[in-house]
């Protein structure tokens, strides 16, 4: 019988997650993840297989974590539907302009098209992502602040679309101030008087 572990699964594959989300799919050595999660080769292996299973594993939690804060924000008790949808949008928008970026859209670069276990998660993370815009904008015109005019469908993937391009400018060094006002585009049409 082996010995049990003495680390915390979750902090080692959060430590995995940093390293990979900071210097790329490619870039990231074995030793860096030694390195991140003070654990052997061998322990590593054993917790998580592959380099490419730790990535995958990495960049599932994340995507994963992804999505529960658009839930948090998109379904949080307080707020219209359609406040509580830009606040979600004003919140990426600050958040993309870290450094770090979104390894989201660093694993869709590097790997999207090439691996399909990367690229079936990132499909179900924008899937994900979308049907929960699509949501908040069918709510808000349930309460009568966005024209039911407008298709919902449409307008919610099209506000991912553009939060995902917004994330690839900051990416190029938009500043904060464009990105703003570029987010306030995005929801004006939603605006609109009903």
């Amino acid at each position: 019988m082996g010995r049990p572990r003495t680390f915390s699964e979750t902090e080692a594959l959060d430590a995995i997650c940093a390293s990979f989300w900071d210097q790329g799919y490619c870039a990231t050595s074995l030793d860096d993840l030694t390195e991140a999660t003070g654990l052997g080769k061998g322990s590593l292996y054993a917790a998580f297989g592959s380099k490419h299973d730790m990535f995958v594993q990495g960049l599932r939690l994340y995507c994963e974590r992804m999505v529960a804060m658009a839930t948090s924000f998109l379904h949080a008790p307080s707020g219209s539907a359609l406040q509580r949808l830009e606040k979600y949008v004003q919140h990426l928008t600050r958040e993309m302009q870290s450094p770090r970026g979104c390894l989201l859209s660093k694993a869709a670069a590097e790997l999207g098209r090439q691996d399909d276990e990367v690229n079936a998660i990132i499909s179900k993370t924008f899937e994900e992502l979308g049907d929960q815009l699509v949501a908040a904008v069918r709510q808000a015109q349930r309460e009568g602040d966005v024209p039911a005019r407008l298709d919902a469908r449409r307008s919610g993937l099209m506000l991912l679309a553009v939060i995902r391009g917004m994330e690839a400018m900051a990416r190029g060094g938009t500043n904060g101030r464009s990105l703003g006002m570029i987010a306030q585009g995005a929801l004006a049409p939603l605006r609109a008087d009903t």
